[in-house]
C-alpha cells in the first residue's frame, strides 16, 4: 500500500496525507484508552518497519549510483567537498514518545532529500546529551516533532530549554497535525519557534536558511 502512495505522489505528500494522520489517530485513540498498549505497539512498530525499508531501499538506490564508475580529479573531489561542508546541518529531536521519534524519522527523510545533512537525538536523552549534541554537531537548525494528542507541550519544555543554551538557535516545531490551531499553539511555545503542521511546510521554511559556519552559543 505504501510503496503504491509513492507511485503516484511524492514521499513528502504521502508522509503528510496518509502516515501522519495515521500516527496522529493511533496517539488520540490510545490516549482515550480507545486501543490496548498490545495494539498501540503494533500499529507503531508497523509505522517503523514501513518507513525504515523505504529508507534502506532510498539508500541502497544511492549507493549503486555512487559505485558507477566515474572519472574525477583533484578539483571535482575539492568543489565536492566544498559542498557538502556548506549544507544546512540540522538536528531532529523527538518531543517525547515513540510517536514523536516516527514523526522524526519522517521529517529526516524529507530534509535528507532536500541535501540537508540531518541527524537525531534519541527521545530517551537528557536534558545535558540534547544540549551536547547541539553544540558538537553544529547544528543550524533544531526540528522538534511533536504528535497529538499532546503537541506542543512537550515542545515548549524543549523550546525553553534550547533558547536558555542557544539564544539565536533556529527553532522549528513540527507537529504532525494538519487541524492544529497554530496561532495558539505558537504562542503557547513562544522562544520565537517556527510551528509548522506539516513536512511540507518544514521543508519549505528550511529550504529559505542558510548554513552558519559555527553554532550559536549563549
Amino acid at each position: 500500500m505504501f510503496e503504491g502512495y509513492l507511485a503516484k505522489q511524492p514521499l513528502v505528500e504521502v508522509y503528510d496525507s496518509v502516515l501522519s494522520p495515521a500516527l496522529a489517530m493511533a496517539e488520540i485513540h490510545w490516549h482515550l484508552d480507545e486501543v490496548d498498549e498490545r495494539h498501540h505497539n503494533f500499529i507503531l512498530q508497523g509505522m517503523k518497519d514501513m518507513i525504515q525499508n523505504h529508507h534502506e531501499r532510498q539508500q541502497e538506490l544511492g549507493a549503486e549510483k555512487l559505485s558507477e564508475p566515474a572519472i574525477t580529479s583533484d578539483s571535482d573531489r575539492s568543489l565536492a567537498n566544498q559542498a557538502d561542508s556548506q549544507k544546512l546541518v540540522i538536528l531532529c529531536v523527538p518531543a517525547r514518545s515513540e510517536a514523536d521519534e516516527i514523526s522524526c524519522s519522517m521529517l529526516m527523510h524529507v530534509l535528507e532529500m532536500q541535501g540537508c545533512r540531518v541527524q537525531a537525538i534519541a527521545a530517551k536523552s537528557t536534558d545535558n546529551e540534547l544540549l551536547d549534541s547541539v553544540e558538537q554537531r553544529h547544528a543550524d537548525v533544531v526540528c522538534i516533532s511533536s504528535t497529538p494528542p499532546a503537541a506542543g507541550m512537550h515542545a515548549r519544555r524543549l523550546c525553553k530549554l534550547l533558547r536558555t543554551r542557544f539564544p539565536r538557535m533556529t527553532l522549528v516545531v513540527s507537529l504532525c497535525d494538519v487541524e492544529v490551531d497554530l496561532i495558539k499553539i505558537k504562542e503557547r511555545i513562544g522562544c520565537g519557534a517556527t510551528v509548522v503542521a506539516t513536512l511540507t511546510e518544514a521543508q519549505a521554511f528550511i529550504r529559505q536558511i542558510k548554513p552558519s559556519k559555527a553554532p550559536d552559543e549563549g
